[in-house]
């Protein structure tokens, strides 16, 4: 299957990065669930962006290897979509309320996966 040679080839050829990448402050807070909420929904944001720019692009490639390789169960931003729906639920209840947790300070925000 090509999906699996190409993911099998990108985790071997990136997997300096990611070990570097995990090194950083930012993911080791994300790694222990210490990075306050808001942060955490601005990386969701990003990986939203991203995932929903290759979702929209790939399918439209002519290049026959993108073909080989992608299909539409591969598809990720409507699940990174519900998990910023949920925070954008929670953030509005909070500012409602007035209390200002709703603004991301420390310890405020539900709990994080």
């Amino acid at each position: 299957m090509p999906s699996v040679n190409l993911m099998t080839s990108l985790r071997e050829a990136t997997r300096e990065i990611h070990r570097r990448i995990e090194q950083l402050p930012f993911a080791r807070a994300l790694a222990q669930r210490r990075l306050p909420s808001m942060s955490y929904v601005g990386y969701l944001r990003v990986f939203a962006a991203i995932h929903g720019m290759i979702e929209r692009e790939l399918p439209r490639s002519s290049d026959a290897r993108v073909a080989a390789m992608w299909s539409d169960d591969l598809r990720r931003s409507h699940l990174l979509q519900q998990d910023l729906d949920y925070f954008l639920v929670f953030a509005t209840w909070n500012t409602r309320r007035g209390d200002g947790r709703g603004q991301g300070g420390r310890g405020s925000g539900p709990t994080l996966p």
